[in-house]
């Protein structure tokens, strides 16, 4: 039951990303340069990642297994990432080398870093919150 309720919590979570790239690209990269806007959306997003986990924490006090808790962050990160080349590259008609771009740190951009934000946050916050 603990995977149903973290896939609800994913697609909330995509939901805010997809915002946050929204308004990265309309309202932050005029004003701060794209790169910098990109770091901000990173930011952003390991925010909300943390903060949704935070407070949706009902569904981790539950009895579950510390492997449970690892499964949801494998869950959450391999199906951002599942869905973040789907939609860039099928959805947006980007190419691969534009979506791949999005998680290159050799030139500068750090989304890689959200996606382990979504393995380590359930583990991380119940263990912070719960102890281990």
């Amino acid at each position: 039951m603990v995977y149903v309720g973290a896939f609800g919590v994913l697609i909330l979570l995509l939901i805010f990303a997809f915002n946050n790239r929204f308004v990265g690209r309309e309202y932050y990269a005029p004003r701060v340069g794209p790169l910098l806007a990109h770091w901000v959306g990173v930011a952003i997003q390991i925010a909300w990642v943390c903060i949704v986990t935070f407070l949706l924490l009902d569904w981790l006090k539950g009895d579950h297994s510390r492997a449970d808790l690892w499964w949801v962050g494998v869950l959450w990160a391999v199906l951002s990432v599942a869905w973040e080349l789907f939609a860039f590259h099928w959805v947006q008609k980007r190419g691969w080398r534009d979506v791949l771009d999005e998680y290159n740190p050799l030139i500068g951009h750090g989304w890689a870093l959200v996606p382990l934000a979504y393995l380590l946050a359930p583990v991380a916050i119940h263990d912070w919150l719960f102890g281990f």
